[in-house]
């Protein structure tokens, strides 16, 4: 699970709408519903080559995080 969490962060999928510079307008904050985080890892999973146990259990581990009504925020940090 890390794996794919350090890669969305690298790599972040924003749900936010960009601004007039293209610019996302999340400052910092992605959110997802619990079907396009499964979405996503499945495809991580599919590019990473994982088996199918492997997929299973990014899955699950998914599963236990902290979801707020089938939603939720990571806050990617700033280094300042």
């Amino acid at each position: 699970m890390w794996d794919f969490l350090f890669d969305l962060v690298v790599d972040p999928k924003c749900s936010g709408l960009p601004d007039i510079y293209g610019k996302c307008q999340c400052d910092g904050a992605y959110r997802f519903d619990r079907n396009q985080l499964d979405a996503l890892a499945l495809e991580w999973a599919s590019e990473e080559s994982l088996p199918w146990p492997d997929r299973v259990t990014l899955l699950l581990r998914l599963d236990k995080l902290p979801w707020d009504r089938d939603e939720i925020a990571f806050h990617w940090g700033y280094a300042d």
